[in-house]
């Protein structure tokens, strides 16, 4: 009988340690996941904040504030900057389309006509 506890009792350890683990990698990749797009928004926001800088020139560049950026762009990605009227400003990698869905409006994309 003793045996049968003693049994018992470690397959419920094992299993709350089995358990234990799989919470603790869950928050580890949520943990992970934050992080990233932390890195993304502030990435985002400095690539913004150039931008604008450089639209304030006589004769912006957009492409030298590109470029870098393209170098880690992956296969499958693109990066291009077009104007208001969808018009290319810079173009890194890949072609940009000449006409846009909605969710690129930012009007359409805030609940805008």
């Amino acid at each position: 009988m003793w045996t049968e506890t003693a049994l018992g009792l470690a397959l419920v350890t094992l299993l709350a340690l089995v358990l234990s683990a799989g919470v603790l990698g869950l928050l580890f990749k949520v943990s992970e996941s934050e992080r990233r797009t932390d890195l993304a928004q502030q990435s985002a926001r400095s690539l913004s904040v150039q931008l604008q800088a450089e639209s304030l020139l006589p004769d912006p560049d957009f492409g030298r504030i590109l470029r870098p950026y393209g170098e880690g762009t992956p296969e499958e990605g693109e990066l291009w900057l077009v104007d208001k009227s969808y018009q290319p400003l810079a173009v890194i990698v890949g072609e940009p389309d000449t006409t846009m869905d909605a969710g690129a409006n930012t009007d359409a994309g805030a609940g805008g006509a």
